[in-house]
């Protein structure tokens, strides 16, 4: 019964929905998006901003000091896309030795966070835009390294 349900739903359409306003995003402990350009001209996701697409990955080396100890890594890279879709202002925003406690895991895992930046600074990308412009946008890229993959 709940699937027939979830299906009756699924086939409304939006102008059948309840006009119900979201919450306020304060309220659901997330910050408000910043305004379109922000003070130091940079654009942020929404408000029409297009998002930028990659177009030129490159594969993070795996340190060696992580491999030794056979451990893994997640980094979150905060980082600018320019006009011109160039990587800028590329900062480490969550370590991967964040999820090590001791010391030996901390230091290789530290490795993780340098190889993270020198791959997302290769990165290349068709810029975001603002009302067909390209624009300068700020955002995180999730790099994950795994052993033995």
């Amino acid at each position: 019964m709940l699937l027939f349900l979830g299906a009756a739903f699924a086939s409304r359409t939006l102008a059948q929905q309840p006009a119900v306003p979201p919450p306020a995003a304060e309220s659901l402990g997330q910050s408000i998006p910043a305004a379109n350009p922000d003070a130091n001209g940079i654009y942020h996701f929404g408000r029409g901003v297009v998002p930028p697409r990659l177009s030129h990955r490159v594969r993070p080396e795996f340190p060696k000091e992580a491999r030794k100890r056979g451990i893994n890594g997640f980094v979150v890279v905060r980082l600018i896309v320019d006009a011109d879709g160039h990587v800028r202002d590329a900062r480490v925003a969550k370590s991967a030795a964040e999820n090590y406690t001791g010391k030996g895991p901390r230091k290789a895992a530290l490795a993780f966070d340098q190889k993270a930046l020198e791959a997302v600074n290769q990165y290349q990308f068709v810029p975001a835009t603002f009302h067909g412009r390209s624009v300068p946008v700020e955002f995180n890229v999730d790099v994950t390294f795994r052993y033995g993959y």
